[in-house]
């Protein structure tokens, strides 16, 4: 909708189709045109060309005056793919987002161990129509997201969104879902995969090809702390970060390795903050029933068996026989995993009871509803303790999480159709459900 600058409305419309649409990112353009990106399920109204799978982006410009679209564009395959972000370009426009599928206006998707498209990051340069000039997926074979772009003081650009993969063009996986930013040149190459984290640490600067049709060329970096370049070829360099501290990378290129003549360093940098990783710490039994980390850090994670049954305090009342293990996290650094502790339980152990958790609809093409009966947790406690859910595949893959009181709803229209695992958990039980998307 359009609103003058008393609030007052100007034009309202609604653009789609019969199926469901989204729209997560909107431009003003110079001529004070409009382009939308997101994404689309439908393949009728004002939507032509959905490649048939579970969600293709959708590109949509629209006149300056009277909000009619000027054209429109599918981008995808057979699976799912979502369009988050876009800039203006010379040539056109250049979009970010995310892809599963490896076909269509997809390719080069970074398949898992069981040759199976999983989610890219992807790039692509749209002319002033909506054609695709050139595409590429980065990422590995983990969930790679691309959330928004924007232009360097170098004329490249940078993307920033998150990843879960510890391979292909993502290096230093520290566990779950952790932020990605990617450098490209102008000529659209890598040029810095940005992982910061804590000591011991590691990161890997490459690109995928050349930046110069000169193979003579090379590429060094500055980390502006007394030492001075490392020297990296046009392929990768792996340097490493044996002290706490702030390191400022610049690109560099020479035209001599050797003599080190004809430097150039780029203009913009990037900021790595390497963090010291806490120590590990022993499990100590407080009292009878209470376990404890032996230092205090910003919140710990309570493993009993090597499954994870509580995130939060770095005290811990188990109700189970078994053998515990504890993480302390300090400043976003997680600390190595204690030794086990095995603790003998000397009352009634809670079980999974099938009535304290109620899942609905389920089967179900779009919203879970998670909600706890009202027996399941004591009235003393129930506006205290603290659930988390979290939605895997059935390979364990964490793709959804949320900690919530007593109920929450789930958005799971996004996910292909299939099984799925949800688990909810506390400081006192583990619930255990399955979940069928349609």
């Amino acid at each position: 909708m359009k609103l003058d600058k008393s609030g007052k409305l100007i034009w309202e419309k609604t653009y789609g189709g019969t199926d469901d649409e989204q729209l997560i990112q909107m431009k003003m353009l110079q001529d004070s045109s409009l382009v939308l990106i997101g994404g689309t399920s439908s393949n009728d109204g004002d939507v032509k060309g959905n490649h048939g799978g579970t969600q293709d982006i959708w590109v949509v410009r629209l006149a300056k005056d009277d909000s009619t679209i000027l054209w429109e564009k599918c981008l995808g395959g057979s699976d799912y793919d979502v369009g988050s972000d876009i800039i203006t370009l010379n040539t056109g426009f250049l979009l970010t987002g995310a892809t599963s599928s490896n076909d269509g206006n997809m390719t080069y998707n970074h398949l898992d161990s069981h040759k199976s498209a999983t989610e890219d990051m992807w790039l692509a340069n749209i002319d002033d129509t909506g054609a695709v000039l050139w595409q590429k997926s980065y990422g590995g074979t983990g969930s790679d997201y691309g959330n928004s772009i924007i232009l360097s003081f170098d004329k490249g650009y940078l993307i920033g969104g998150s990843s879960s993969s510890q391979d292909g063009d993502v290096h230093n996986y520290y566990g779950g879902i952790g932020n990605w930013v990617v450098k490209l040149s102008s000529q659209f190459q890598i040029i810095i995969l940005q992982n910061s984290g804590c000591l011991p640490h590691s990161i890997k600067l490459t690109t995928d090809k050349a930046i110069s049709p000169n193979d003579s060329i090379y590429l060094q970096w500055n980390f502006g702390d007394g030492k001075g370049f490392v020297s990296g070829g046009d392929t990768v360099s792996s340097p490493s970060f044996n002290k706490v501290g702030n390191y400022v990378v610049k690109l560099g290129v020479i035209n001599n390795l050797y003599s080190y003549t004809g430097l150039v360093l780029s203009t913009d940098s990037v900021t790595l903050t390497i963090k010291g990783a806490p120590s590990t710490p022993n499990t100590i039994l407080k009292g009878k029933d209470t376990l404890m980390a032996s230092y205090i850090g910003d919140s710990c994670e309570w493993y009993l068996n090597d499954t994870l049954v509580s995130k939060g305090k770095c005290e811990y009342i188990p109700k189970r026989s078994g053998t515990y293990k504890v993480v302390v996290d300090s400043g976003g650094c997680p600390s190595q995993m204690s030794a086990a502790y095995n603790f003998t339980y000397t009352g009634i152990e809670v079980q999974d009871d099938e009535s304290a958790l109620a899942l609905y609809p389920n089967p179900t093409n779009s919203k879970i509803n998670i909600q706890f009966t009202d027996g399941s947790i004591s009235n003393s406690n129930k506006l205290k303790v603290i659930n988390y859910a979290i939605l895997t595949n059935l390979n364990g893959r964490e793709l959804l999480s949320q900690s919530f009181m007593t109920q929450t709803i789930f958005d799971i229209s996004m996910l292909p159709p299939g099984l799925y695992l949800l688990k909810c958990q506390n400081n006192e039980s583990v619930w255990t459900r399955k979940v069928v998307k349609y």
